[in-house]
């Protein structure tokens, strides 16, 4: 599925807060906008296929990808995301804003991911 310019433009917006945490604009494609630091990159789309919306956190020296929105569910409680594909990842980038130093933190992601494990074995 595609990003039209309108969610392009409000995407963007509602990104302004990685900008402002030395992250820079690198690509925007029909599918995704990724943001890095050379560091961290988080990489905004929807599944090409699918329709579904998502923003992965990649720590790049290290080599690790986390899902956000997996993130995001075992941390607040399973609460479920919105199903809407805009909605999804403005509500992912509010949670990113609010919880910025947690979810750059490679040990919170990395805790994160076994709560998921452990979620998912129930």
């Amino acid at each position: 599925m595609k990003l039209d310019d309108n969610a392009k433009e409000i995407i963007l917006k509602k990104s302004e807060f990685l900008l402002h945490n030395n992250l820079k604009l690198i690509e925007i494609t029909d599918a995704t906008i990724t943001f890095s630091n050379k560091k961290i990159a988080f990489v905004i789309g929807y599944e090409r296929y699918d329709n579904v919306s998502n923003i992965n956190i990649k720590f790049l020296e290290e080599n690790e990808m986390f899902n956000l929105g997996w993130i995001a569910f075992v941390r607040r409680k399973q609460t479920p995301l919105p199903q809407n594909k805009l909605d999804n990842i403005l509500e992912l980038l509010d949670y990113a804003e609010k919880n910025y130093a947690k979810v750059t933190n490679l040990q919170f992601c990395q805790e994160s991911r076994e709560m998921v494990k452990d979620f998912l074995k129930e």
